[in-house]
């Protein structure tokens, strides 16, 4: 979007929330200079934000503050989440493909000499659940 902007391809960008343009008030802020730079304003959907006047551009400043607000808000209470789901013993990511059947087939077809891809193919698995069912 920047480079279409370098290039003067518009003088007005549309966008849906203040959210969805910048992760924090420091990258909001700088997103605005460049674009004023340009002779670009930003008009914002949800808000009703027009950056082509003062108030707007007062507005947009105290919108992105409660923008970044609400995400560390939220970021916080995950990992307040998956720290309380980790101390009651939840296992976090993904569940390990490799099962007790798999990893006895993947050792003994090694054993024999079999390469690895042609034990991934037989078992149909990808290469690094084979190597993981070897450790």
């Amino acid at each position: 979007m920047l480079t279409a902007a370098a290039e003067r391809q518009f003088d007005l960008i549309l966008c849906w929330d203040i959210s969805r343009l910048g992760r924090s008030l420091q990258d909001l802020v700088q997103i605005l200079n460049d674009l004023q730079s340009m002779k670009i304003d930003l008009l914002f959907q949800q808000q009703g934000l027009d950056t082509s006047t003062s108030s707007g551009r007062m507005m947009f400043s105290i919108f992105g503050a409660l923008a970044e607000y609400e995400r560390e808000l939220i970021r916080e209470r995950v990992i307040a989440g998956q720290q309380r789901a980790k101390s009651q013993g939840v296992k976090m990511g993904r569940r390990s493909k490799v099962t007790d059947g798999l990893r006895q087939t993947v050792r003994s077809a090694r054993a024999r000499g079999e390469a690895i891809r042609r034990i991934a193919a037989q078992c149909q698995v990808g290469i690094g659940t084979v190597y993981a069912a070897l450790q």
